[in-house]
């Protein structure tokens, strides 16, 4: 019995750990913060890639189109979710993403699962991470897409799942380690749920950003959540700092 508890106790620290790695890739994968781009890609590959098993190349590619057009239905990836999710009304009539290129089709399929989304959206948000793993592995293996560094992500990928794999076998047998994972991606929701509660229940719209309206788009798409000082691991002002982040990094850019 203890045992069983330890074991929990250390999924629990594994999924917090990785919770928090994520959030520093997140920020690599804006800014360079090292001393030069080398060992600044070295540090993204290896918080994002190595440690986080979501390759720093898809992220790259999805978040920088969702600060582009933040929480525009048929450019921002992160909001098209179908046929599991629907944000708005307007996805009832199939609309274009011009993210992936293809039609996201609201079939007899979507309809069911989106009028059980307000049961299924937390149980959905616990294994959301395997999502992001397969949507690595797409662009990773892509025959069609150029990816920088393809070679480097694939490589930091495989250090992952060498290691984790390592470290779930050293549980004594097969129902530990599924509990182990599948409580460790559930830690995990922590933000992908608050990403949700950022954008999810902003405005939204259809189309490209147009003229100098970039700020309002990103400050109408995106909102800040009151919540005790003690939550560390949720990011309270995420309009602003998504502000800060994107005007540095141009600034860098600049430079």
């Amino acid at each position: 019995m203890h045992q069983r508890l330890g074991s929990f106790g250390f999924c629990y620290a594994v999924g917090f750990a990785l919770d928090a790695e994520c959030l520093f890739s997140h920020d690599s994968g804006h800014h360079v913060f090292m001393m030069n781009r080398g060992f600044n890609k070295f540090a993204q590959l290896l918080s994002g890639n190595c440690l986080t098993r979501i390759s720093i190349a898809w992220w790259k590619w999805t978040h920088n189109a969702h600060h582009i057009a933040c929480n525009s239905l048929d450019h921002d990836p992160d909001l098209q979710h179908m046929p599991v999710f629907a944000v708005s009304a307007r996805f009832f009539n199939t609309i274009t993403s011009h993210f992936y290129g293809r039609p996201l089709k609201f079939d007899s399929l979507a309809r069911f699962l989106i009028s059980y989304q307000h049961w299924t959206f937390y149980p959905v948000m616990c294994v959301a991470r395997v999502n992001l793993y397969i949507q690595t592995f797409l662009l990773l293996f892509s025959p069609t897409r150029r990816v920088p560094d393809r070679a480097l992500n694939i490589l930091g990928i495989l250090v992952f799942w060498t290691w984790f794999p390592l470290l779930v076998s050293c549980l004594p047998n097969w129902p530990e380690r599924f509990m182990f994972v599948l409580a460790s991606f559930a830690v995990c929701s922590i933000q992908h749920i608050q990403f949700c509660l950022n954008h999810f229940a902003a405005n939204v719209y259809v189309g490209a950003p147009s003229g100098n309206d970039w700020f309002e788009k990103q400050t109408g798409g995106t909102l800040d959540i009151s919540c005790s000082s003690w939550d560390g691991l949720v990011l309270l002002v995420v309009c602003s700092s998504s502000l800060s982040t994107i005007c540095s990094q141009g600034c860098q850019g600049a430079n």
